[in-house]
């Protein structure tokens, strides 16, 4: 049950650092949405340091793990607006910036996350 609650406030932290990015940095009138874009990029380097930094090198409990990696991570980022935000540009015949963006956000997130990683791994050695 305590793991519950941790990734309940995690995750609600979590989704409103997203709603807030969101709001400063997504326009109306752009073909990128730049706030999920950065919500998702930032998630994937929290949960690559968190992964070393929580597990590997300071091996904190679980709870922090559920905490930080589940919840404030998992509601941080959002594949499901990611996919609806490439369905609307797909819906204004953006196909090209759907297909752009798609594709950097997925690399990002994969370099964000050994970004991530990589800085762990150097912060306690």
């Amino acid at each position: 049950m305590k793991n519950l609650l941790l990734i309940f406030i995690g995750g609600g932290l979590g989704s409103c650092c997203r709603y807030l990015l969101s709001l400063w940095l997504n326009t109306p009138a752009s073909n990128f949405p730049l706030g999920t874009f950065a919500a998702n990029v930032l998630s994937c380097m929290v949960l690559g340091f968190a992964s070393i930094l929580v597990i590997e090198k300071l091996e904190l409990s679980t709870h922090i793990r559920f905490l930080i990696m589940t919840g404030f991570c998992g509601g941080f980022s959002t594949f499901s607006t990611f996919d609806s935000e490439i369905f609307a540009i797909i819906e204004r015949d953006n196909y090209l910036s759907s297909l752009i963006y798609a594709v950097i956000s997925i690399l990002a997130g994969l370099g964000a996350l050994f970004i991530g990683m990589t800085i762990g791994n150097k912060v306690i050695s």
